[in-house]
């Protein structure tokens, strides 16, 4: 990971805005799990990103991810 990255985070979302996935610093590994590393169900997931780059304005991306199996 880019040290200028070290101070980032993601929250991923259910359908029904419940958090079932946070990670500190992002390591942009996420894999379609859980919190506790259980595979989600199928479905649409709602992420939030952000990127606090020292010394820079802080970087925030919204958007969704679906899981099919």
């Amino acid at each position: 990971m880019p040290s200028n990255y070290i101070k980032s985070d993601i929250t991923i979302f259910n359908r029904w805005g419940y958090k079932v996935f946070v990670q500190e610093p992002y390591d942009n590994q996420w894999k379609g799990t859980s919190r506790n590393g259980e595979e989600l169900p199928p479905g649409v997931y709602y992420y939030v990103l952000r990127i606090r780059p020292e010394g820079r304005k802080e970087f925030v991306k919204f958007g969704s991810v679906s899981i099919f199996k």
